[in-house]
């Protein structure tokens, strides 16, 4: 069972209202493209 990690998100409404598009965009594009260090896509993931 080494092979997997478990991740704990918080949702923050109220940091999220003051994100605008071009701040959010380039995050999820690089966490698309495998850019966080992984070779494979995220499960269900959409090419960018």
């Amino acid at each position: 069972m080494s092979n997997h990690l478990h991740l704990l998100l918080r949702s923050r409404p109220d940091v999220v209202e003051e994100w605008n598009d071009n701040e959010v965009a380039p995050s999820v594009a690089d966490a698309v493209s495998g850019a966080a260090g992984s070779e494979a896509s995220p499960a269900g993931a959409i090419g960018v």
